[in-house]
């Protein structure tokens, strides 16, 4: 059983948990975005991963949604790296350990990496969701946002030919670990 089992909702908590097993501090999270992609492929959507890791993944409406405005759920699948002096963990090469404590999900020796994997972990299960009716998606996953947004901040002469259209920005929020919808435009 996991760690996380009993948990809800159930899925979130699912891919939660699989991320915590894929090492991905900031820097180092190649793994997480191949995970991302394969992911993707499993479920017959359209994705593109950019040389530095970034992706994005598109979902078509749901019956009876396709003609409402487009939707991007946006996250980072970097994490802080840091952990107690007698934690015998490489972040960078082994997965983290989430436990629950007093109905707290944490983790064991090291940070949780919680503030954005929450965020991708939402996004895979609302992808993977059969009975959440939703418009247009487009899943944006940066990299490297915990050292300065250097995924999402490209030089606009880098910036991938891919990146999503104008939508409304679905933004899980860090302070309150929930999410908010507003429509905004925002750049680097």
């Amino acid at each position: 059983m996991s760690a996380l089992t009993g948990l809800e909702p159930a899925s979130v908590f699912y891919y939660f948990e699989e991320i915590c097993g894929i090492p991905h501090t900031s820097h180092h999270e190649k793994a997480l975005s191949d995970y991302c992609v394969q992911f993707a492929k499993a479920h017959g959507l359209a994705c593109r991963q950019d040389e530095m890791g970034n992706l994005l993944i598109k979902a078509p409406a749901t019956p009876g949604y396709e003609k409402e405005p487009g939707l991007i759920l946006q996250g980072h699948l970097d994490m802080v790296g840091d952990k107690t002096a007698d934690c015998p963990l490489d972040l960078e090469k082994d997965a983290i350990h989430p436990v629950v404590d007093g109905g707290y999900v944490c983790a064991e020796g090291t940070t949780l990496g919680g503030d954005d994997g929450i965020a991708v972990a939402y996004a895979l299960a609302v992808l993977d969701a059969k009975d959440i009716p939703h418009p247009a998606l487009e899943v944006v996953l940066t990299v490297c946002e915990e050292v300065g947004l250097l995924g999402a901040c490209l030089p606009s002469t880098r910036k991938p030919a891919w990146t999503a259209r104008s939508a409304s920005t679905h933004r899980f929020s860090k302070a309150s670990g929930f999410s908010t919808s507003t429509p905004r435009k925002r750049g680097c």
